[in-house]
């Protein structure tokens, strides 16, 4: 519901409360208890990648069971879901980094408090470093943009040594912390591991000049990661990889790529009908159909799996032959 209708964890608490058909569907229609929209967003956190997968798998088997989609027919494609964030670019994200530790530090306990008046003189010199870069920016060379992020990325690398230290002695602490203070004080520990792995990835930038593999294109997702897709006008997108695969009737299952290595145009054809043997056995698992545009490589390993689900030997022509490159 919260998918279809793209609404927040407290509306969503109001649609379960108040309308009968949400009631219904969270299986409380013999109870007045409702969960407050901290409860709901703590389960979806919980839930995850494999829970939200489990869940897809076991709707999409029982709706097999019940004789409604077809998994002998079944198309596999990739497709990139773009993420709403601004273009990652070093001086961005370094800059932001600044402000979002600054906004954090202010609710998360007196300790940061104090955090924040030792950094005053590198925040602020972190300021008017990312203001200079962007003065002018189109007029400024390569290598002067290259020294300027190298500064800026030392003077991040300081900060974020010194959040380090006071993440520590908050923990040495123990006190304990209540409502907004929790949520700043866990943003702050992910904002300083983030930054811990950025900025190498940085400098080993400004050393090649090729980025870093897994590198971080987002503070606040550090999941995401970029998709060259070789679009006219959009050569790459950022964000996250999924594979679909829809089965005849309309019941899709997806699976969302850790990295962007982990599925492939190439290999997703055939670990989708890998899946679906898994899922529902090789009688009821759709046989592998090769189309036109398919890549060699790809035909042939569907070509071997076709073979050992129907029994014909390699080479049978009624597999067919690729038409790819």
């Amino acid at each position: 519901m919260m998918a279809i209708r793209k609404m927040p964890y407290r509306e969503a608490e109001e649609q379960i409360r108040y309308y009968a058909p949400a009631r219904y569907l969270c299986g409380l229609t013999e109870t007045d208890w409702t969960p407050d929209f901290t409860t709901i967003q703590d389960f979806a956190q919980l839930l995850g990648e494999d829970g939200c997968r489990l869940i897809n798998e076991a709707v999409v088997k029982q709706a097999v069971a019940l004789g409604l989609p077809i998994p002998k027919v079944a198309v596999a494609d990739m497709t990139a879901q773009e993420a709403a964030i601004p273009y990652p670019n070093e001086m961005g994200l370094l800059g932001g980094f600044v402000r979002s530790i600054e906004a954090a530090a202010r609710k998360a306990g007196q300790s940061f408090k104090d955090f924040l008046g030792k950094a005053q003189g590198k925040l602020r010199a972190a300021k008017e470093q990312v203001r200079r870069y962007r003065l002018f920016a189109k007029s400024k060379t390569k290598a002067a943009k290259d020294r300027m992020v190298a500064q800026m990325t030392s003077i991040i690398e300081g900060i974020n040594r010194k959040l380090g230290k006071a993440l520590a002695v908050a923990s040495e602490q123990g006190r304990k912390l209540r409502g907004h203070a929790v949520v700043a004080r866990r943003k702050l520990t992910e904002l300083h591991e983030t930054m811990g792995k950025l900025v190498p990835q940085i400098r080993h930038w400004l050393r090649t000049g090729f980025v870093a593999p897994g590198k971080i294109i987002s503070l606040n997702i550090p999941q995401l990661y970029s998709i060259v897709r070789g679009k006219v006008g959009k050569a790459v997108e950022f964000g996250l990889s999924w594979g679909i695969t829809r089965l005849r009737g309309g019941f899709i299952l997806a699976t969302m790529a850790s990295d962007k290595t982990e599925l492939t145009d190439s290999t997703y054809a055939v670990g989708a009908v890998e899946d679906l043997i898994a899922l529902f056995g090789r009688r009821r698992a759709a046989t592998p159909t090769i189309v036109v545009g398919t890549a060699r490589r790809t035909w042939n390993d569907l070509a071997s799996l076709a073979s050992a689900i129907l029994g014909w030997p390699p080479g049978d022509a009624r597999l067919g032959r690729s038409r790819g490159r």
